[in-house]
């Protein structure tokens, strides 16, 4: 991802992005939400860059208007998808592994190679589509419109090869509610709301990891969660001061309010989580991956952060002060009313960055502080 990205700053440094100081040349509001993003990165790849590997896991794209765009092997797993629109877009080689795209249009896309693995399809417009050597095991497709669909070497939900089945995966959907893929539109199929997220607090009994009963205000103090998967967990309001989170997998994960202060840990995982009003003072996360992830009014003091991905993270009224940043990559973040002070930016990678003052910078974010 890196390499491609390094790509899109020289191409679209060169295609004026040096508007006046906090405008966005694109046309999208000064921030860095996930919109924005995508508007600048679909920008750079009309001027010719290529965004195959460009990393939006775990993105908010609810309701976007996608359609007809070229998003071929761009990682999109476990973005929220949600009603967006995406008829016609290229989407060859893309990973969707996880999206929530119930009551999506995917009408004409071009599905070719692309991995929707366990995603949520329900409801969704999908006449049309090509799904060549896709693979949706384990996909909920039910009440979605696969009339007109090209099934060739598709892996269907069950398991099984398309080509078994005479070129489709009709009768090899599984996986609740029983599904049955759907060959004309449904008659009069209505999802008012999302698909409900997986909450813990809702099971029978929490889920027990190295002693952490893990949930909404789970007392983990000092817990050891190394390699743990914690992926989508709601740990609002948790006690995680001074774990350990080596390798731990927090993507998506909801930890508004949580106190994760003196922390630590290699390879820390938190891309799109919800980490929102969260104490991470003191915490020590070298390299970790906050890509995406709402960290607004988080108390960040004091902590080590070099090499950390915060890229298009959103920091507004994030407490930096005295923070070990160098090196970090802070491209299209968010950083709106965040406080700065003493913080170590030596080697920051600045690229569309929303700055506190609230303009936004190609370069860095001197003289915005």
């Amino acid at each position: 991802m890196g390499v491609i990205i390094v790509v899109v700053l020289i191409v679209v440094d060169h295609a004026d992005t040096r508007g006046s100081a906090g405008a966005s040349t694109s046309g999208c509001r000064v921030s860095s939400d996930a919109s924005c993003v995508i508007s600048d990165l679909l920008r750079a790849q009309s001027s010719g860059t290529d965004l195959s590997g460009t990393d939006l896991s775990g993105f908010d794209l609810f309701g976007s208007d996608l359609h007809n765009e070229k998003l071929s092997k761009v990682i999109l797993s476990r973005a929220n998808l949600f009603r967006a629109n995406l008829s016609g877009a290229n989407l060859s080689g893309t990973d969707l592994s996880g999206a929530s795209l119930a009551l999506a249009n995917l009408s004409s896309a071009d599905l070719t190679s692309a991995s929707l693995r366990r995603s949520d399809l329900r409801g969704a417009q999908l006449n049309g589509v090509v799904l060549r050597g896709a693979d949706l095991f384990g996909a909920d497709l039910y009440g979605a419109d696969l009339a007109g669909a090209t099934w060739s070497n598709t892996i269907c939900p069950d398991g099984t090869n398309s080509d078994s089945h005479g070129d489709t995966c009709s009768g090899a959907v599984t996986g609740p509610p029983a599904a049955t893929v759907v060959t004309d539109p449904p008659a009069a199929t209505v999802v008012t709301d999302p698909p409900p997220r997986r909450v813990v607090a809702d099971a029978p009994a929490r889920r027990v990891v190295n002693g952490c009963a893990v949930g909404p205000n789970a007392q983990c103090a000092s817990a050891d969660l190394t390699g743990a998967d914690l992926s989508d967990e709601d740990l609002r309001g948790a006690n995680l001061s001074g774990a350990n989170l080596s390798d731990v997998n927090l993507a998506g994960a909801t930890l508004s309010g949580a106190n994760l202060s003196g922390v630590s840990g290699i390879g820390a995982s938190l891309y799109g989580a919800k980490l929102s009003g969260a104490s991470l003072s003191g915490a020590s996360l070298p390299g970790g991956a906050f890509s995406g992830a709402n960290l607004s009014g988080v108390d960040f003091s004091g902590a080590k952060l070099s090499g950390a991905s915060l890229n298009a993270a959103n920091l507004t009224g994030a407490n930096l002060s005295s923070a070990n940043l160098s090196n970090a990559d802070m491209r299209f973040a968010n950083l709106t009313g965040a406080t700065l002070t003493d913080a170590n930016l030596a080697g920051v990678r600045w690229f569309a960055t929303t700055c506190p003052d609230g303009t936004r910078a190609a370069d860095n974010c001197d003289g915005h502080f």
